[in-house]
């Protein structure tokens, strides 16, 4: 999907090299009552600290205001250094007080499925029905559509509109990349200013009027924090938006507006998104042009609730009343698991190449090369490869499979109410040498769309959650515990259920012993694989052996 994003995978991860958070801090502090208080703080602090950390919270940008803290001190900038200290102490005495979690309100499924980087007009709506999805997005670019000025091809999108009707909604993405019609050729994805802003215009109207009020969300180019996917600058993105943003109103006055937002990429040190000064402008200069936010989450699992609540709390700081709609997300990914920075670093060491950014961007062709080899040496990272062991091949369906769930209701349980998981099939068209190392295992689908097993992975999820209703996590002493109860529209009651681990050595810890009184005098349990078993509470305490697969709970009728 993205033909730079190892490059820029390995060079965001650069970023994190030297990201150590202080465990202590100077003890040769003189006789200055101001700075025995500083000093009470930072202890205070980091007591805290410790235990927010040990509760599962996500601290990376108190981190920053701690290291930051630290340094005013070692300069002797004591106000600066107490004004940290207080902003880093109220942060995580905020976290402390959330006992109780928010319950999500659902009117419509949530669940959506993303056809893959380019679509060839395949009639994909049985699959999407039988993955009990409600809707799919597809990407259109704009020579995809008009290749020349003069010439409209529309069999593909057209044959995509024939496939939504009551059960399935479209939602389609498209950029601004065109061979003749923009001032940058971006090449594959990358969109770039209009030589002729009607000449856009005309692109976007006609193409919504040809959907025939089928889709309803239409989203402009995404990811555009990512050099790989704007060619423009963020003045221009603003121009394009308005434009793309009158053209769809005008075909369509019930259609909504999607900004393309963010790849949700996080800088580990600040605990902010990468390259977000791109976005912060548009939202501060451009929020009467759209409707939603476009958030992409891959990566890490348990900051995707800072992730999301980052995005939430910069719209609500500038006024802005826009929900979040996540139209790529999956796991694992190499970033997932947190041996990768070890192994980035041995694959660096062994290459030769020079850490420094410019140094990688100059030798963009060799870091591929040698990106394959080194994943391909290494007994965890080979998983991501095409040809790998039976046995690493195994492990990583078993961590996808737990990420399939988890990802999905850490998403849901922040307030996402429209998400689409990347992907059904990305490999059609590909050529032999274009296995994506992050992207190329999470299809659900084959080139030829044969089942992969994680297509029934994702089947019996949406057969348990599809009614969902409303998610709420429940609080629990051990912040390693997530457990979130899920209601239903015909009222019933599914829980779902898992514990905290590392990722990839998790399944080799023994089962934690856990109980709860969930109401029921008798409990099916079922985990992601299908594993089933039906068990009596005592005194509606339920009593069983969990780890990190996620199981779900629910009531036996009597």
């Amino acid at each position: 999907m993205k033909r730079v994003f190892v490059l820029s995978l390995i060079v965001l991860s650069l970023l994190t090299l030297f990201n150590v958070l202080t465990s202590s801090f100077p003890t040769s502090f003189g006789q200055d009552i101001s700075c025995q208080l500083i000093k009470d703080k930072y202890r205070e602090v980091l007591r805290l600290y410790s235990m927010r950390k040990a509760e599962g919270f996500e601290l990376t940008e108190i981190k920053a205001i701690i290291s930051e803290g630290r340094q005013f001190y070692k300069k002797q900038e004591l106000v600066k250094a107490n004004q940290a200290v207080n902003k880093a102490l109220s942060m995580l005495q905020a976290l402390a007080k959330r006992s109780e979690y928010d319950e999500i309100i659902f009117s419509n499924s949530p669940f959506g499925i993303a056809y893959g980087s380019v679509y060839f007009g395949d009639d994909v709506s049985a699959l999407i029905k039988e993955l009990g999805a409600t809707s799919f997005h597809i990407n259109r670019r704009w020579y995809d559509i008009q290749p020349t000025k003069e010439q409209w091809e529309w069999d593909q999108l057209d044959n995509y509109i024939k496939q939504l009707d009551e059960d399935i909604s479209g939602y389609l993405r498209m950029s601004a990349a065109s061979h003749w019609a923009t001032k940058v050729h971006g090449g594959f994805t990358k969109g770039s200013m209009p030589k002729k802003m009607n000449d856009y215009y005309q692109y976007i109207y006609n193409t919504v009027r040809r959907c025939k009020g089928k889709v309803k969300y239409f989203e402009t180019d995404w990811e555009i924090n990512l050099l790989g996917h704007w060619a423009g600058t963020k003045e221009q993105y603003i121009d394009c938006l308005k434009v793309f943003h009158k053209a769809v109103k005008d075909a369509d006055p019930e259609a909504f507006v999607v900004m393309g937002g963010h790849a949700g990429d996080f800088n580990s040190k600040t605990g902010k998104p990468n390259n977000i000064e791109i976005i912060n402008y548009v939202l501060k200069n451009a929020g009467d042009y759209f409707d939603y936010f476009d958030l992409h989450l891959y990566g890490q699992l348990y900051n995707i609730p800072h992730r999301i609540q980052w995005f939430k709390k910069c719209s609500k700081k500038l006024n802005l009343d826009k929900e979040i709609i996540v139209t790529e997300f999956g796991g694992p990914t190499p970033v997932t698991l947190k041996q990768y920075q070890v192994f980035l670093n041995k694959a660096l060491r062994e290459s030769g190449l020079k850490m420094r950014s410019q140094e990688l961007r100059k030798q963009k062709g060799r870091l591929m090369k040698e990106a394959k080899e080194a994943f391909q040496k290494d007994p965890i990272f080979c998983a991501f490869t095409r040809n790998c062991p039976k046995e690493a091949e195994e492990r990583r369906f078993r961590i996808q499979s737990r990420d399939m769930i988890q990802r999905h209701i850490l998403i849901l349980a922040e307030g996402v109410k429209k998400l689409y998981y990347w992907d059904l099939n990305s490999s059609k068209g590909r050529g032999k040498g274009q296995f994506s190392l992050i992207f190329g295992k999470l299809e659900l689908t084959d080139s030829n769309f044969n089942k992969r097993p994680i297509f029934y992975i994702y089947q019996r999820m949406t057969s348990k959650l599809r009614d969902i209703k409303s998610i709420k996590r429940i609080s629990h002493k051990d912040k390693n515990i997530y457990l979130y109860e899920i209601k239903k529209h015909n009222d019933k009651k599914i829980y779902v259920l898992w514990e905290r681990r590392d990722v990839y050595y998790g399944e080799e810890q023994p089962p934690t012993l856990f109980k709860f009184n969930f109401g029921f005098n008798k409990a099916h349990i079922t985990d992601v694989f299908g594993k089933e078993e039906v068990s009596s509470t005592i005194n509606r305490i339920l009593s069983l052996e969990i780890t990190d697969t996620p199981v779900y709970i629910e009531q036996v009728n009597s």
